[in-house]
């Protein structure tokens, strides 16, 4: 008989973080972080277009425009996979890759996980 008590480690990592209430009220469907996170930095970035750009479009025109495209593009983003990995994961592990490698590729390569000098030609 397996043990239900026992807290199960894999399973824990693998779920995604998400809220199932908003101020006390169930949601339908769990709402992930990340699609906040996304929506909220899409719908700033578009705001500053529309109110820099498209002066001439009401505001309240620019409004429901920016957070209708704000609310698709971060479900996009959310759900987006990049080689099995979230798509903040990939960015952050393209960072750290590009800052502590890919910055000395005139002078040094990586080869199965060894740092070689590159020599002259």
């Amino acid at each position: 008989m397996i043990d239900k008590k026992t807290f199960n480690y894999k399973r824990a990592l693998e779920e995604t973080n998400s809220f199932h209430q908003i101020f006390g009220f169930a949601l339908p469907v769990p709402i992930e972080y990340s699609l906040v996170i996304y929506t909220l930095l899409i719908f700033l970035i578009e705001t500053i277009i529309w109110w820099r750009l498209l002066h001439f479009i009401p505001v309240g025109w620019a409004f429901a425009l920016a957070t209708l495209g704000a609310y698709k593009l971060g479900q996009y983003l959310s759900d987006l996979k990049i080689d099995g990995k979230k798509a903040y994961r990939y960015v952050k592990d393209e960072l750290i890759y590009y800052f502590k490698y890919g910055r000395k590729k005139d002078k040094w390569y990586l080869n199965k996980g060894i740092m070689y000098r590159r020599g002259k030609l």
